[in-house]
């Protein structure tokens, strides 16, 4: 599983902790903060 920031894409991704709503998430590259991240599930083939 891979996380995705909803604003720039980018996968620099931290967890900040909880607060009263639940936690929020960082974003290294555009500094986007909130609860929402989109999530990928990353398929790797055997070749």
């Amino acid at each position: 599983m891979s996380l995705q920031c909803p604003h720039c894409g980018g996968r620099e991704l931290y967890y900040e902790g909880a607060f009263f709503f639940g936690g929020v998430y960082h974003c290294k590259d555009c500094d986007y903060v909130g609860p929402f991240v989109i999530e990928k599930e990353i398929v790797v083939e055997d070749s």
